[in-house]
């Protein structure tokens, strides 16, 4: 189940958060459907590098403040809301997803929506007034506008593309990184951060390495951590493995064999180079065909 990156009661009471970055509901229909999509690209546009921000469902809110004890959502189907917030995220383009976690409050149902600054901004979503187009949202105050003029040249400005391997990536988890690849690693590189005294924590080491970054009080795996330290990085990125084929040299080409790698990367471009290494070393070592 995905957890939250800070506790609940501080983030209600925007103790720990802007109170700009939390933006409350008091229940779930098409409508607040709409708004919620156009709060998700705004927050994830964070046009001010606040680090996005939080959707509270099943909360209501004056002046900006939560009305408790919350209203809850209280007979909706939570799955079914998670549901269409999902559907609805693929209106955003490129498409975005939110972590999406529900909880009980105050023996209340609620959802939180948390919405970290993409790493594929800007962001557009569909035009809530002109629904045939799309719009860039950001966040101005408490409110979720559209960017034109010179906010939309200042979001084109400060939203660089982040690269590919420093990306944080929103489905996974630091459990899904593995200590032992991590610490063959270091040994292999005859690294200093083992000799430690007194030894690093697995979550320090993920720090030193740069492989996870700290948001607030959680650790968020960046896609290089995935790639490197993950026994199965194809499955967090479609096509992160190597096909090895090889064809005779006959008139018709005909496939001799394929072979497929996969793993952390590293260890896989060892692989391919150990097997294409045999393949030449068996080809050479071949005696010739037919007579001399």
């Amino acid at each position: 189940m995905d957890i939250l990156p800070i506790n609940i009661e501080e983030l209600i009471h925007s103790r720990s958060i802007e109170s700009i970055r939390i933006e409350y509901k008091a229940t779930w229909n098409e409508t607040i459907k709409m708004s919620v999509g156009a709060t998700i690209c705004a927050f994830a546009n964070d046009i001010l590098n606040l680090n996005g921000g939080y959707i509270i469902l099943g909360i209501a809110e004056s002046n900006g403040k939560p009305l408790l004890p919350p209203k809850g959502l209280d007979g909706k189907n939570l799955e079914k809301i998670q549901q269409q917030i999902r559907v609805v995220c693929k209106k955003i383009d490129p498409e975005y997803q939110p972590l999406i976690v529900p909880l009980t409050y105050e023996g209340k149902d609620i959802i939180v929506i948390w919405v970290p600054g993409g790493d594929n901004r800007p962001y557009k979503f569909v035009d809530i007034r002109n629904k045939g187009d799309k719009a860039f949202y950001v966040s101005q105050g408490s409110e979720t506008v559209k960017a034109t003029n010179d906010i939309l040249r200042q979001l084109f400005e400060i939203t660089a593309k982040v690269p590919f391997d420093d990306r944080q990536n929103l489905q996974a988890s630091i459990l899904d990184l593995s200590p032992i690849l991590v610490k063959r690693y270091l040994s292999k590189v005859k690294s200093d951060l083992l000799l430690h005294d007194p030894p690093l924590s697995d979550e320090e080491l993920y720090l030193q390495l740069r492989i996870v970054k700290q948001v607030h009080d959680y650790l968020a795996v960046k896609n290089c951590g995935l790639l490197f330290f993950n026994e199965q990085p194809h499955k967090f990125f479609e096509g992160a493995y190597f096909e090895v084929v090889q064809f005779g040299d006959d008139a018709g080409g005909n496939l001799i064999e394929e072979k497929k790698f996969i793993g952390p990367l590293n260890l896989q471009i060892q692989s391919v180079i150990e097997y294409l290494d045999n393949i030449v070393n068996d080809q050479v070592n071949s005696p010739p065909l037919g007579p001399r």
